[in-house]
Formats: C-alpha cells, structure tokens, sequence
C-alpha cells in the first residue's frame, strides 16, 4: 500500500519523533511485566508536546504480545493508548524468522504447540537450524510452514489490536537454506508449473511428484556444511539447480508469504477499526535487494553502514534517499551515523540529508542523541510541513534502473557516484525510477523524463525493451542525455537488448537524434567517482573538470554561487502554494572537533518557478541551527528570517545567505519583496568631512525602514579606498546587537593627519535584512605650522599699547592669508594667570611676512608678562609656539616708603649712630634705581631739621658725620 508522503510523513513523525514522554511516571502508572512489552532506550529528543518530557520510545515485539493469552493483549492495547494520547505512536519491530526461546515463557509452546513439531528451519542434513552464532536456544522458522506463517499472523493481529500503526520486519528474506517438507513440496509445485514434463526430464528430474531436492543434493555429495561455505562464499554456481531454480523458488515462496501476511492485516485493520497499517522490512545489501519486498512495503527501512561509508567525507546517502522516494517508498534508515551520547555533528547531518531529499524518521535505533541539539531539526519538520509536503523539481535526474542493479553491483555505485558527482558541482538533480518489471513495476514513461531536460544515466546496462523506447523517444524530443561507462546492452534477463538506434547513440562521443543531444563516456566516470570522492581527491577532481566541461557547455547550470562544493543544494517545489524550496546543507564536516565548519556571507543565484515573478517574491530562510538548544513551546516560535533579494534576470534572483551552520531552507514564493533597510552616515562634531580633526571620530547614521521595522544590529568599519577588496581595513566592529545609532572609532592604528579614510555603516531589521552599506569618506585635517619669530622677547616696553609680531604661518591645505591667529598673555611662567586671550588676529593681506597685533587694551603695569601665540586655519589650532616674555613699564611710580630698621624709635643710640633702612620697594623696580634723602630733626614737627641727600645709588645704610646732642630725643 502506497500513502501520500505528506500523509505517512505524520505517521512517522509522530512514530520516531516522540513526545519526550515521561516514561518513569507512565511505567509507574500501569503494570509492565518484561513478558508482555519490550521496551528499548531511544534517547529522541523532539517533543510534539514540549511540555511532556521523557527519554524513551517502546517497540512492541507481536510475536511477545500473541505469546500471551488475549486479555493481556488488551492490557497493552490500554497501555498503548494511554501513551497514544501523549503523541506516542507505536512501531511493531520483531525478527521475521527466529525467537529467543531463552526468555520465552513456557506458554508460548502452550498457546503454539505446533511449533515444537514443525515450522522450525530444516537443514540439508535434517536437523533444525540455530540462529548464527547464537547458540540452540535461539530458533530459526520457516515462513514455508503454516505454524509460523500462521503465527507471525495472529501476532500482526494482536499488535493491530494493541494500537500499533507501523510494522517493521526484520531479516525478512529468510535464509533460503531450509529443507523441511513444505519447502520440498513447495519447490515441487513450483517446478510443476514453470515446466512442462519435457522440460523437467531436460534438467533431469523425471519423477517430479516425488521429488525431493534435499536428497537430490545429498546425493551429489553436498552436506549442510558444504553447502553453508558455497552459499557464504557467494561460491554457489556448483550447486545443482541452485542458482537457476532453488533461488527464484525461495523469492516467490518469499513473497507469496508476505503478500499474504500484509494483505491480510491490510484488511483487519480496515475492517476492524478503519485505519490504515503500515509495514515496512529491513532488506539490506547491495544488487537491488532493498527492493525485493518493496510492493508490500510503504516505506523503506534498512540499515546503513555509515563508518563503512566514511560518511560523510566520502559517502553521503542523497542520491539512497532520492531513489526511494521517486519509487514511492521514502527511506526511513534504521541506523544513525553517530555514537552513543555523542554531541557531535553526524546526526544533524543525516537528519538534514534526509528530510531535505524526501526521506522520513531517524534518526536510527543506533544513536541515543539525549542533547537537546536534536530537537530543533525535528521540529522544523513538525512546525513547517509546507516545507517538506513538496516535490522534486531538480534540474537534472539519474536514472535508476531496477534491472540493471539486480545484475551488476557497479550500477548501483555507479549511480550513486553520479549523484554525489552532480550535487558536488551544484547542479540539482532528481532520481529517475525505472523498475524491473518483476519486483516493483515498469512505470519510467516519457512524460516523466520530460521533466527534465538533461538526464544522467550512469552505467545502467540492463534495460527492459519499454524503457530503451521512453529514452530513445525522450532525446528526440529535445532531452539531453549523458551516459558513462556500459549503458542500455541488456535486457532484464541477461540477453543482448534489442534497441541498436539507443545503443549506437550511448556509444561514445557527442551525438543528436531528433531535437536531443547525446554526450557518452566510455570511461565509468560515476563509478569511479564514488570510490575516490573525499579519498583521493586528486583524481576526483579531475573526473569533476571533465564532466563539467561537457555539462556546462550542454546545459548552463541553474545556481551560480561562491558556495564551496562542500555545501550541496536540493531543489523541491510546492504548486499548491506556488513555492519553490532551496535546501542547503553544509557537508564540511571536520572529523577532529566532529563539528561541521560553518560558512558565512555567500551570494546565490537561483532560477525561480515559470509562475512566479522575480518582481514581486518573499523569500524567507529557516534553519535548525538557530534554535540549538532550545525546546521551542510553539510553531510560532520557530520563525524565519525573511532575506533581502536582487532580480538578476527575468527568472533568477540573487541573494546572499548571511550565515549556513549545517541546514538551511530558502521558501521562496509570491510575495511583497522585503526592502532593505537604509542608514544615512555623518561625523559628529565636525565641520565637515575633509577637515576632521578628532583622531577618534564619532560615526552617527539615521535609520529608516520601509517595512517599519526596528533596527538590531549594526556593524561599522573604516578603510582606505572604496574599492574595499583593495582597502586596508583599519577597523572593523564587527556585528553589534544594538539599535544604537552612533559609534566612535576604535582602530588600534591612528589616523594620520592629512590622509583621506572612508567609513561605512550598515544595520540589520528586525527580520534579519541588512542594509547596503552607507559610505563616507573623509579627511583628517592638517594643522597649520606654529608661529615663530615672536616679538616683544625679553627687554623693557615702555608704550601703552606694545605691539606683537611673529613671522606668517603656513597650511598646506589653505591659502596662508585664510589663516587667523590667537595670542595669549599670562602673568606668570606656568602660564596659570591669564590676562589676556585675543583670537581672530589674522595678518595684512598682501605680501606681508608678519603678523602683528597692537594690543587693543591696556595690560597690567610693573609685570612680566608671558605670551605664546599659535595659528587656526579655521578647523584646527597649531600647536602653542615656545613662550616668551618681557617686562611692562608704561609710567614712572614714585617708590614706596623705606622702612627704617636702626636706630629704633625711642631707642637709645651713640653719639655717631648709624642709620639704617631697608628698601620699600618701587613699582617701577625693573627700570628705576632709587636713591635716599635722609631728615633728622630734634624737633618732632622738623620745623628744622639737618639732610644728607642722594646718599649713594641704592644704599640701604648711613654713618652721622657729627656728633648729635646728647640727652636729646
């Protein structure tokens, strides 16, 4: 039974992406006895319900459940749906051929009888068969029997009753070694109807109502043994009428077993309870063999090796997902490629590899991601199935024929090869399903490879007749094909094909048939592709050149990018909403730190749908990655962040990915284009911007939004050139979360004077688009030179308005007459006393070498006056000239009075005292030399008195020249 993907995706999801469930609570709540239910750990991380935790999912084992009597099964059945209205969905995992009888309880054989005396596995030598190396306890049964067909089915049965929604078998293609009765009367009917008396007497089977093929072969000396080591070997074309009809007997036995298993639990379950089962095996190996089964499956379910692979260095499992999704039966892998509890980046990537090509669950039953890294990718699923819910749409296909992998292995190699060959040169492709006829029918028709209009096909020899016609037919009508290696020889059964147009053309070289165009190596490019990728790069690299000499020239690829190949592309699109889908996800994984590399800033160019419009679009980017760690409450938690796009032609636009972690998902559908965000820069605090004088300059930028959006986020940087990837980058903020609107330059290099920078601002809106950048260049200005020469220096000025002079300064950035100038006086050397500022001095037009000012107001008299003088070219001063000074004296003041030190007053002296003074000082003490008068009197009011004038220039000090009275004041 087929389901649309969209439908069993829900199933799935709901199935492997469980509910985080609070499985010791649940455990607690209803009785769980080991012999009823099998639980095993899964440590899943990816809530339906966040707010339901838990750390486990539950396999119910059918063949467990019917070993006990029908009213424990519906105590599971209450169990199951207890956990069902959590979210939990059950899956039905149990081994297809064998039981663990060591753990059975005895009432296995009590309720099955039959199966002690029949259904078990018969070897050649008549004893029943273990299971491998796990010793007689473990049993091996034979789907040939009606005790195990029947009881596998009675167990289906009940595991439908009990809830479960999924059926998953494993080692579903038995052992094809069995010998007991119904195997030997089976293989008797089988040979009765494929040939007639004659033909069976040819192969040497005269009685055949009485043939026993276990004998046949005892009798040509084989024994079990012998007959293991030849089938282990593959060394099988020995043995009698083994490969050519004990082989296919065993494949139609097989799959008249499983026909009638799943059409009959198909009916049950829509009888019953008016629902649909799911089943599904696990068909390992190379050679077509996951197809074996795949008409009863709905979906795909097996095992990948994924360290064999050296994923995802070498292998990746794109081009597994995408052929099981054109066959209609999307890959569900049973195996994850990362560890127990491990944090690293493997899981992510195939959950990413696997959503993004149309496969469904994971991740497998080998990995228990208990971090909550996981989360977010099963989300994005739940949260945005519009995202998924598309179809392929790639630009290219590979074909993919069923009959050519059933024969050859390198077909199956080789196709994968081309699809890691196409995704690493950026080319999109689907895979094209081309059945055998036998195990999943013949549906390849013209109409589907029209969709395309190159198709690959990689070392497909085997064909059926139906599918050479649709290729031959579809170059005619214009397609373009490639081949490598053997193609379109055979047909299913091994015999030359009879289609020699198709043959010719595939032959080799360049070609046209009707409007196509054919490109053919003889070289199996694709296989050896997919056993150098990633390994020997070298040669790898080479076969990518080669083919994308011949592939650009044929057919111009879609995407332009400066994306490393690393990063591969996938292309879907959804026509109920006209949408069309890019994902992106980002294989550069570094097996050291087991993290992937993330890539940041790159431009993509992509083709949009016919319907659409490159004018009006809204294109939105989601990723996972963005939400790491988080346990999100609701889908509107998970938003994207719309990006900014430029129409390039009439169908491609352009855009560029801010930043690519491992997996990004671009919508792009009709829409109103968001506008960017603009910003407007200037310098604070200055003239203008060729005369900058601050060395550290303050940016401030207006912001506006069209949208009427708030800005974040902002990021600055300063340059030399606007041709950026020439520039010097001085300065970089970097991305700053803020919606501030100024920034002051922080560079660790000082901008020198005199020398041009450009600056540039862009900010960020809310919904994550950026601006272009705004530009500003500007220039740090050059002071003028300092004034020299200054005049008054030292010396005494006498006039009441001195005059200053210096020698004119120079600019080199403007006329000298547009220079002004600023001298300043202080009374004191450390130039802390201001008198006088005076600015705006500018010197004589003309040819005048000197400024001079005439001071405009009186300065202050007796005083050393100190004075500089520096130069403003209308932006910037020069530094201060050295200081000079000189001494004040406009008038002549009387000194003041001496004060007399000896004799003292009313003091007793000699007869010839000596008299002495000390100087009172004179305002005028820098120019006058004082000289003294001295009066004595014995008369207090001087009416007479006696003098000794001019006594000596300076002196401080007089000898009486005569005796004075005695006894006299």
């Amino acid at each position: 039974m087929l389901m649309k993907r969209s439908s069993l995706l829900a199933t799935i999801i709901g199935l492997v992406l469980i509910n985080l469930m609070m499985a010791t609570s649940v455990h607690s709540q209803f009785p769980q006895p080991w012999d009823m239910i099998s639980t095993v750990p899964y440590y899943l991380a990816a809530p339906i319900i966040p707010t339901v935790t838990g750390t486990e999912i539950t396999f119910v084992r059918p063949a467990d459940v019917d070993s006990l009597p029908y009213h424990d099964g519906m105590t599971m059945r209450e169990w199951i749906h207890y956990l069902n209205a959590l979210g939990t969905r059950y899956m039905s995992f149990t081994e297809a051929y064998y039981l663990d009888c060591q753990y059975l309880p005895d009432s296995v054989f009590a309720w099955y009888p039959e199966l002690l005396t029949e259904g078990r596995m018969i070897n050649l030598d008549g004893n029943p068969v273990p299971y491998g190396d796990y010793g007689d306890d473990n049993w091996v049964f034979c789907e040939a029997t009606p005790a195990w067909h029947n009881f596998l089915l009675r167990a289906v049965l009940l595991a439908i009753d009990a809830g479960a929604e999924v059926m998953v078998y494993d080692t579903p293609q038995g052992l094809e070694r069995c010998f007991c009765p119904y195997d030997i009367q089976g293989f008797r009917d089988y040979l009765k109807n494929k040939y007639t008396p004659e033909e069976l007497a040819a192969l040497g089977i005269t009685d055949i109502d009485n043939f026993d093929y276990g004998q046949y072969l005892r009798d040509a000396g084989w024994t079990a043994s012998s007959l293991n080591s030849a089938c282990n070997s593959g060394q099988t074309s020995d043995i009698p009428l083994w490969d050519s009809e004990w082989i296919p007997y065993q494949e139609f036995q097989l799959r008249q077993h499983w026909a009638s298993l799943v059409d009959s639990a198909r009916v049950y379950a829509q009888q019953r309870y008016g629902r649909d089962i799911h089943f599904a095996f696990n068909l390992s190996g190379w050679g077509g063999a996951i197809w074996k089964l795949a008409r009863w499956s709905s979906f795909t379910w097996i095992e990948i090796f994924y360290d064999d692979m050296i994923y995802p260095q070498r292998e990746l499992t794109i081009p597994l997902v995408k052929v099981c999704e054109a066959a209609g039966r999307p890959l569900n892998p049973m195996t994850s490629p990362t560890e127990p509890f491990s944090t690293s980046d493997l899981g992510r990537l195939q959950i990413a590899e696997l959503y993004s090509n149309g496969g469904i669950g994971g991740p497998g039953i080998s990995s228990y991601p208990q971090n909550q890294l996981m989360i977010p990718y099963f989300q994005l699923v739940q949260f945005h199935p519009e995202l998924f819910d598309a179809q392929p749409d790639g630009e290219m296909a590979v074909l993919y024929a069923l009959a050519s992998a059933r024969h050859d292995i390198s077909a199956e190699i080789a196709f994968n090869g081309a699809g890691y060959l196409l995704s690493d040169l950026h080319r999109t492709f689907d895979a094209l399903f081309a059945g055998d006829g036998d195990w999943m029918d013949d549906e390849l028709t013209v109409n589907k490879m029209s969709r395309y209009r190159t198709v690959f096909i990689p070392n497909q020899a085997y064909l059926t007749e139906t599918q050479a016609a649709v290729i031959l037919d579809y170059i005619a009508q214009g397609g373009v094909v490639l081949s490598t290696g053997q193609v379109a020889l055979y047909d299913p059964d091994g015999n030359p094909g009879n289609w020699s147009t198709l043959q010719s053309l595939l032959g080799g070289g360049y070609q046209t048939y009707g409007s196509g165009k054919v490109y053919a190596w003889t070289q199996s490019f694709c296989l050896d592709y997919a056993a150098k990728r990633g390994v020997e790069e070298p040669e790898a690299e080479n076969i990518r050149n080669t083919v994308a000499a011949v592939l650009d020239t044929l057919v111009p690829p879609w995407i332009a990018t400066d994306f490393p190949r690393t990063v591969i592309f996938e292309r879907r699109n959804n026509p109920g909403t006209n949408s069309l889908i890019y994902h992106l996800i980002n294989f550069n994984y570094d097996p050291g730190t087991k993290q992937v590399i993330p890539e940041q800033n790159h431009q993509l160019t992509v083709p949009i749908l016919e319907t659409q419009s490159a004018d009006s679009l809204a294109v939105t980017l989601y990723s996972p990655d963005d939400y790491a760690g988080h346990i999100l409450a609701s889908p509107t938690q998970m938003l994207g962040q719309r990006l900014l796009y430029k129409r390039a032609t009439s169908n491609t636009i352009t855009m560029e990915v801010p930043e690519l972690k491992i997996w990004a998902i671009i919508k792009i559908e009709p829409g109103k284009p968001l506008q960017r965000p603009q910003a407007k820069l200037q310098l604070a605090d200055e003239l203008d911007e060729v005369h900058v004088i601050n060395h550290q300059p303050v940016f401030r930028w207006s912001y506006s939004d069209p949208n009427g959006l708030s800005q974040v986020a902002y990021q600055t940087q300063v340059g030399t050139s606007y041709l950026w990837a020439d520039s010097t980058l001085l300065w970089d903020s970097g991305v700053v979360i803020s919606d501030t609107t100024s920034t002051t330059y922080a560079g660790l290099d000082t901008l020198a004077d005199g020398t041009s920078f450009i600056a540039r601002v862009r900010v960020q809106n809310s919904a994550g688009s950026w601006s272009e950048w705004a530009q500003l260049g500007f220039r740090m200005n050059t002071p003028p030179t300092v004034p020299q020469y200054l005049n008054p220096a030292g010396g005494i000025l006498t006039t009441d308005y001195p005059e200053f002079n210096f020698f004119k300064c120079s600019d080199v950035e403007d006329h000298v007459d547009s220079l002004s100038y600023n001298i300043a006086i202080y009374a004191d050397s450390n130039l802390t006393q201001l008198i006088y500022d005076k600015r705006g001095i500018r010197k004589p037009v003309g040819d005048y070498d000197w400024v001079v000012w005439t001071a405009d107001t009186l300065l202050p008299d007796n005083l050393e006056i100190y004075w500089r003088a520096r130069s403003f070219d209308g932006y910037e001063f020069s530094p201060w000239s050295p200081v000079v000074h000189f001494y004040r004296n406009f008038r002549n003041d009387p000194p003041y009075p001496p004060i007399l030190l000896h004799p003292k007053d009313g003091a007793p002296t000699t007869l010839h005292p000596s008299f002495t003074w000390e100087n009172g000082g004179d305002p005028d003490g820098a120019v006058d030399v004082c000289y003294y008068n001295i009066y004595y009197s014995d008369d207090s009011t001087f009416t007479t008195y006696y003098s000794a004038d001019s006594l000596g220039e300076g002196g401080l000090w007089w000898n009486a020249p005569e005796e004075l009275e005695n006894h006299k004041p």
